[in-house]
């Protein structure tokens, strides 16, 4: 360890990842920062996960940390565990099919103390790869058009972060102690929005240009981000967050409008609510027919079934 530098708690979390796990952990490894301490956490994978971890750790000689749980306790509640033993000045999550180039946390820890304490939280642009490890498409930054330092998002985000989660997760340090003051709701599923935007009503973030991350995009991520249940909690974490800001309502609310009805396409969850916001939000008789079948459980694919027989019959 090298004591002159501030120490970075590394938070490896684990669900069913075995196929990606060992390069996640070499990049862990293979960090130019020395002052880190590790936790692993294993989070009932129910493929051979927590023995690939087992093998990897003896082969090495560290002082890891690795934490098995013999239920799914969800990540914000995992996160959460770790806090309660970490360390570090500085708090770095990562999934387990993610990967760091061996300068993240050099630079990032660098970028981190040239802030001031009203600063909380430091995110970087990202790289998106596949199962093969290959890069491919733009970089979530250039795709919005921030080609520089000065055009990334920095300071005062609540009202940007409400409408939109434009910050990438794998890309983020924080400092420990305002996860600690905070800790992430473990009635969610999603952990970084909600997070996000909990510390932008206290704090100042900064955005920085470099691309240091690989995410990995891959069938089992894109299944979860199109599952009913993670569009039922996106729209939770925003619905959480009205009336901070009448700025950011208008926000939420476009979301709420938008998205409530993008879940009746795809036979979301607690779909009866959320089609009701939309009524409250824009009241017209469109938007009350959908909340009404909703809520005696009629589903947009029994709707069009039905329209396209009246049709047949006319």
């Amino acid at each position: 360890m090298s004591y002159g530098l501030p120490l970075v708690t590394i938070v490896a979390l684990c669900y069913n990842h075995y196929d990606y796990l060992t390069e996640t952990l070499d990049s862990i490894l293979n960090q130019e920062y020395e002052n880190l301490e590790v936790i692993i956490v294993d989070d009932f994978s129910k493929d051979d996960s927590v023995e690939l971890i087992e093998n990897w750790l003896s082969k090495e000689t560290l002082s890891w940390s690795f934490i098995r749980h013999e239920v799914n306790w969800g990540i914000c509640k995992s996160l959460n565990e770790t806090l309660d033993i970490a360390n570090g000045k500085y708090f770095k999550i990562i999934a387990c099919d993610d990967l760091m180039m061996p300068n993240f946390i050099s630079t990032m820890v660098e970028r981190f103390e040239l802030l001031q304490e009203e600063y909380a939280m430091i995110y970087s642009d990202v790289q998106t790869i596949n199962e093969n490890s290959e890069a491919f498409g733009l970089t979530p930054f250039v795709e919005r058009g921030w080609d520089t330092e000065e055009k990334v998002p920095s300071g005062e985000l609540f009202d940007q972060l409400a409408g939109s989660c434009f910050i990438p997760a794998p890309s983020t340090l924080l400092r420990t102690r305002v996860l600690q003051e905070i800790r992430f709701d473990e009635s969610l599923i999603i952990e970084d929005w909600d997070m996000w935007l909990q510390i932008a009503k206290r704090y100042k973030i900064k955005g920085i240009s470099e691309a240091m991350i690989h995410y990995r995009i891959h069938q089992a991520s894109m299944f979860q981000k199109k599952s009913p249940i993670f569009r039922d909690h996106e729209l939770r974490t925003v619905k959480k967050h009205m009336n901070y800001s009448s700025i950011a309502d208008i926000a939420i609310k476009d979301f709420i409008y938008r998205n409530s009805m993008l879940s009746f396409l795809n036979n979301g969850d607690r779909l009866g609510y959320w089609l009701w916001q939309r009524f409250l939000i824009k009241p017209n008789f469109s938007n009350l027919f959908h909340a009404v079948l909703a809520n005696i459980g009629i589903s947009y694919d029994t709707k069009r079934k039905f329209e396209q027989k009246w049709i047949g019959i006319q």
